[in-house]
């Protein structure tokens, strides 16, 4: 693969906006792991063969807004159907103006469509007390739907990640275990109808090839036990990096060992170094 188009929310945001330019990509300072993210160290896996990285991930997005919040409300974060609009608007083939100016020139063959939605759709629909076995169904036939229009595009080749046990993120485990245990069954259900709805896919579009990621195994091998993977800390995050974005390798005395040592990076979201495990376990699927 020479190519990349990521759809996502914040764990895999790095600010790019092909308005700014199509080949305006973002490095350090975009992401919320302190460092790069799982997708710039996919794309950098091998410095001989560089990876194109068109990322559309925003954070704070969902599936589909509408779905999760009500049509009545506005939600700044462009969610997966603004998302795809936007790879159509520029990269689809052969009508995406990038394609038609010759700013890009990927090949369906070569390029890889990741995406990783479900850990705002699972959050919210926990903080909203929404039945998520009324709102699954609807989120994942919003899925199909942009699945087909991305297809249609030229994606051919897709990479779906399930939900990371978030529930033992800092922020999620310190709440009252009634809303943990609420949380934990709804992301549960979510990545029991992702699996579903991904094995539909090559029946759909025979065409294409899908990979489908488990993060649960990866995060909770981490988490379990943090000093195999070089991790001092996976319970707790230090304020003090939670506002760094440009210094992966940065120690603060105030925080016991570095940015690099804990599995969090703030109360919500992994450090740089999960990231790059996850990259690495991508890399070899």
């Amino acid at each position: 693969m020479d190519t990349i188009f990521a759809f996502g929310d914040s764990y895999s945001a790095t600010g790019y906006d092909p308005k700014n330019g199509i080949d305006n990509i973002p490095g350090l300072g975009g992401t919320t792991s302190g460092g790069y993210n799982w997708l710039q160290f996919l794309a950098s896996t091998d410095p001989t063969q560089p990876i194109d990285l068109y990322n559309f991930a925003y954070a704070g997005a969902v599936i589909n807004n509408t779905a999760v919040f009500g049509s009545d409300v506005i939600v700044d974060a462009p969610d997966f159907v603004q998302q795809v609009a936007s790879f159509q608007q520029f990269f689809a083939i052969p009508g995406g103006s990038a394609v038609q100016s010759g700013q890009t020139k990927w090949k369906t063959s070569r390029a890889l469509f990741a995406i990783w939605f479900g850990i705002n759709d699972v959050g919210l629909e926990t903080l909203l007390l929404e039945d998520p076995v009324e709102k699954i169904p609807q989120i994942f036939g919003t899925m199909s739907v942009l699945v087909h229009d991305l297809h249609s595009g030229g994606a051919r080749h897709f990479l779906f990640l399930t939900v990371p046990p978030t529930q033992r993120a800092p922020a999620i485990a310190d709440l009252p275990a009634a809303n943990v245990s609420q949380y934990e069954s709804t992301l549960g259900l979510f990545n029991e109808a992702l699996t579903a709805f991904t094995a539909t896919v090559p029946l759909a579009y025979p065409d294409s090839e899908v990979t489908v990621i488990d993060t649960q195994p990866i995060f909770n091998d981490i988490l379990d036990s943090p000093a195999t993977s070089g991790f001092a800390d996976s319970r707790t995050f230090c304020p003090s990096y939670a506002t760094i974005s440009t210094n992966p390798n940065i120690f603060l005395p105030q925080c016991g060992w570095p940015l690099a040592e804990y599995v969090w990076y703030d109360g919500t979201h992994p450090s740089w170094r999960v990231h790059e495990i996850l990259a690495g376990k991508v890399a070899q699927s």
